[in-house]
């Protein structure tokens, strides 16, 4: 399964459902089942954030599905998670709906889309 690392506390807005479009210089041709790789680091306006501090970090936390890649345009910002204000220039969104849990899985993350060497174990419920 590919894999994509993104840093706290982004990789745990995809995983509940909040962040449904991912911010990328690059669009991807990757459609179906992603794996979300929680970064070893935190996004810099939470580095101090104690509730930031405590979320999982170097390790796969959910499955997504990738159904579309697209430029970005203003009116995304809410979904991915960026100020209003964002420079969206030359920026794409990946598309990601029915995010999974998983059961963790210890990895260490990769720039651009990474292969897993084991498929993640889905959690029921």
């Amino acid at each position: 399964m590919k894999a994509l690392t993104v840093r706290q506390p982004y990789a745990e807005l995809i995983c509940d459902g909040t962040k449904t479009l991912e911010v990328r210089s690059r669009p991807t041709t990757h459609r179906g089942p992603l794996a979300i790789h929680a970064a070893q680091t935190i996004a810099g306006g939470y580095r101090d954030d104690p509730e930031a501090q405590q979320l999982p970090r170097g390790q796969v936390v959910c499955v997504v599905e990738v159904v579309d890649s697209r430029p970005m345009t203003p009116a995304d910002a809410v979904a991915a998670w960026v100020a209003d204000d964002f420079d969206c220039e030359g920026m794409y969104v990946w598309v990601l709906k029915d995010p999974r849990r998983v059961v963790p899985m210890a990895a260490k993350g990769k720039l651009n889309l990474w292969q897993l060497p084991e498929e993640p174990v889905v959690l029921e419920g």
